[in-house]
């Protein structure tokens, strides 16, 4: 009988997950090298918590608030679910190249 493979349980995202979210979000963003040098880690690493689902959504969220603070006003129009998403928005506002 073969055994079934365990399942390990990701850890939640802590205070330097949050803190990569944080520089990550910033406008204009910095390059992964100076957030991974900033932050004590490896680029990869940084890399690899882009890939999480749960950075991700808290990364969408932390732009999204950030957005709404400089323009509390307008109405945004566009779904910011994804980092993709993001990025088109930032290039189409002018604020990125």
């Amino acid at each position: 009988m073969a055994k079934k493979k365990r399942r390990t349980r990701r850890p939640p995202l802590n205070e330097l997950h949050y803190a990569a979210i944080d520089l990550l979000s910033d406008v204009p963003t910095r390059n992964h090298e100076d957030i991974s040098h900033i932050l004590g880690i490896s680029r990869m690493t940084l890399y690899r918590w882009r890939q999480r689902d749960d950075f991700d959504r808290e990364l969408g969220k932390a732009i999204t608030r950030k957005v709404r603070a400089k323009h509390p006003h307008r109405k945004l129009r566009w779904e910011l679910n994804t980092p993709a998403q993001v990025e088109r928005f930032f290039i189409a506002s002018g604020w990125l190249t």
